[in-house]
């Protein structure tokens, strides 16, 4: 099952139930629906077994970040769920200061679909103008924050498949230079920002 299905504009990421059963199918198995529910729980709390590092200074720049702007988090999900990624986020120091997560399999759309970046905008009050978004990927994230207005910020450092392609207003290998590239994008004590037309 592809981790992404799209239908005319709106994405949505499968639950964990929806991918260990189209697993199961793959494999010709079957379980009974009290196992197969006890093994969809088990993928979907593995990370609390064991949690994935960090990026490298994450905790400091959301932080950092906090004491200047509203923060929000938006999330596809896959295996884990919301709720299990919101305890990683809250052992790292940082759920406290994100004032909005969303995450797919709570929201029911994935990214790239620019109403989930308008929507989380809308909850914080913010306009798409006056906001960075940072993430990883070309398609979900570069492309759905541009179709919803807001700027980006392509952090290549864990992942740089896309970096040959990417169209971020700015692009980083260093998660610790995040604040001074959002502060270049939309402060406006900081010099004139970047044209949209030259990403």
């Amino acid at each position: 099952m592809s981790t992404s299905t799209v239908s005319g504009a709106t994405s949505r990421t499968p639950s964990c139930a929806e991918i260990v059963d189209a697993t199961l199918l793959h494999l010709r198995a079957d379980l009974p629906p009290a196992a197969r529910g006890r093994l969809t729980t088990l993928f979907e709390e593995l990370l609390l077994q064991t949690p994935p590092d960090t990026v490298q200074g994450a905790p400091q720049v959301v932080e950092e970040l906090a004491e200047r702007y509203r923060l929000a988090l938006i999330c596809d999900t896959g295996y884990s769920p919301g709720r299990t990624l919101r305890q990683i986020l809250d052992a790292n120091g940082m759920l406290d200061r994100l004032e909005r997560q969303y995450f797919s399999d709570e929201g029911g759309r994935s990214k790239p679909d620019p109403g989930v970046f308008r929507g989380v905008l809308e909850h914080l009050g913010v306009a798409p103008a006056e906001s960075v978004h940072v993430g990883d990927i070309q398609r979900t994230d570069i492309d759905g924050a541009h179709r919803a207005g807001m700027w980006t910020i392509h952090f290549v450092g864990e992942n740089d498949h896309d970096a040959a392609i990417s169209t971020g207003d700015a692009l980083t290998r260093r998660f610790d230079e995040v604040p001074a590239l959002v502060g270049e994008l939309i402060c406006p004590s900081c010099g004139a920002a970047p044209s949209r037309a030259a990403r």
